[in-house]
C-alpha cells in the first residue's frame, strides 16, 4: 500500500477547486483522514467554488447540534421542580454517572454470600435424580394426604384379593399356589397399612389438641399480662364507667327512677 501524497493534498485542498470526496479519491485516502490533517496542520480551505459553502453550512450545522447538546437538561429540570429539586440535583456530581435510571447510589444486595433460599433439592433429590414436578408435590403433602393413600391401598388390595378368589377355583395347583402366596401377601399389607392408619390418625388428633392447647396458653398469657400491667381494656373501661357513675351500678337508674 503506497503512502498517501499529503503534500499534494494539502495544495489541492487549500486550492477548493475538487471536493473532498474527489481528493480522497484520487489519493486513495477518506475525507475524515484529510479533514483530520487539515485540522492537525491548520490548512485553510479556499473559496472558489460552492464547496467552501457546503463546508461552512455543515460545520454551522454541527455548531447547532453542538448547542444544543450543550442545553442544562438537567438544570432546566431543577427549576421546574422549584429549589428543592435544584439541592437535589447540586448535591450529586455532575460528572456521576447514573445507576440504572436516575440513581446515583449503588444497589443493595438483597442476598447474602452462599444464599441458598432458591435451592428446593435436597440431598436425596440431588442423589436419587428426582423430577422436579415430584418435589413440588411432596413439599404440599401432609399427613391427611398419606392417610388417603393409606386407605386407597386397602381398598385396592381388598379388591385384588376378590380376584384371586375367584380365579382360584379354576387354577390349577401351580397357578393356585402364586394365587395364595399373593392373597397373604395382599393380607399382610392391609394389616402394616391399619397400623399406619392408627398411628396417622392419633398423630392428627395429638397435633389439633397441640394447637388448642397453644391458642389457649397464649390467651391467658395475654390476660394475665394484661391484668398485671393494669392494662386499659375495652371490659376494664365500661366496668369503670359504671361504677363512678353514681348510679348503683346500674345504667339506666336516672330513666327507672322517674
Amino acid at each position: 500500500m503506497t503512502k498517501p501524497d499529503w503534500a499534494a493534498i494539502a495544495v489541492a485542498f487549500q486550492a477548493g477547486e475538487l471536493s473532498l470526496r474527489a481528493i480522497g479519491a484520487q489519493h486513495g485516502v477518506s475525507e475524515g483522514a484529510i479533514r483530520k490533517m487539515a485540522k492537525k496542520h491548520g490548512w485553510v480551505r479556499g473559496e472558489k467554488n460552492g464547496t467552501q459553502k457546503s463546508t461552512q453550512v455543515r460545520k454551522k450545522g454541527t455548531q447547532k447540534k453542538q448547542g444544543k447538546k450543550c442545553v442544562p437538561v438537567k438544570k432546566q429540570r431543577g427549576q421546574e421542580d422549584g429549589q428543592g429539586g435544584a439541592e437535589a440535583l447540586s448535591s450529586v456530581s455532575p460528572a456521576a454517572k447514573p445507576i440504572r435510571g436516575s440513581r446515583h447510589a449503588p444497589p443493595i444486595r438483597p442476598f447474602l454470600p452462599h444464599n441458598t433460599a432458591a435451592v428446593t433439592h435436597g440431598a436425596y433429590a440431588r442423589r436419587m435424580l428426582w423430577p422436579d414436578d415430584i418435589m413440588q408435590d411432596a413439599q404440599r403433602l401432609q399427613l391427611d394426604d398419606e392417610l388417603l393413600m393409606l386407605r386407597a391401598g386397602n381398598l385396592t388390595a381388598a379388591t385384588n384379593i376378590g380376584r384371586w378368589i375367584a380365579q382360584l377355583e379354576q387354577a390349577d395347583p401351580d397357578q393356585g399356589k402364586v394365587l395364595r402366596e399373593n392373597i397373604g401377601a395382599a393380607e399382610r399389607g392391609i394389616l402394616r397399612n391399619t397400623v399406619r392408619i392408627e398411628s396417622l390418625e392419633r398423630t392428627l388428633r395429638v397435633n389439633a389438641l397441640n394447637e388448642a392447647t397453644t391458642a389457649k396458653r397464649w390467651a391467658e398469657t395475654q390476660r394475665l399480662t394484661s391484668e398485671n400491667s393494669d392494662a386499659d381494656t375495652p371490659l376494664r373501661e365500661v366496668i369503670e364507667q359504671i361504677q363512678g357513675s353514681q348510679q348503683g351500678g346500674r345504667i339506666n337508674a336516672g330513666s327507672g327512677d322517674e
